[in-house]
């Protein structure tokens, strides 16, 4: 008998690895970002950079954290899978 509860550890790794790729690619996206354009708010581009370096950070964490939870979850899977089947076997 399979457990009930299924806590999804791939559905967590994909997250994971969705989240650290669009990190990336917001970091590359202000690194090939072009020249400022003449008459261009300065200050409004540094805060746009600003909250776009701020977001990939965030992204990156949460894509750490998600790999975190994923390994948790897996092990947690599978302690109750073994309780389950040492249940049954009683």
């Amino acid at each position: 008998m399979r457990p009930a509860v299924h806590l999804r550890p791939d559905r967590l790794r994909a997250h994971a690895a969705a989240a650290v790729e669009l990190s990336g690619s917001l970091q590359e996206q202000l690194t090939r970002r072009p020249p400022e354009e003449a008459g261009a708010d300065l200050g409004e581009l540094a805060e746009l950079d600003t909250t776009v370096r701020r977001a990939a950070r965030e992204l990156a964490e949460l894509g750490a954290v998600l790999a975190t939870v994923a390994a948790a979850a897996e092990s947690a899977d599978r302690a109750v899978a073994h309780a389950v089947h040492r249940v049954d076997r009683s």
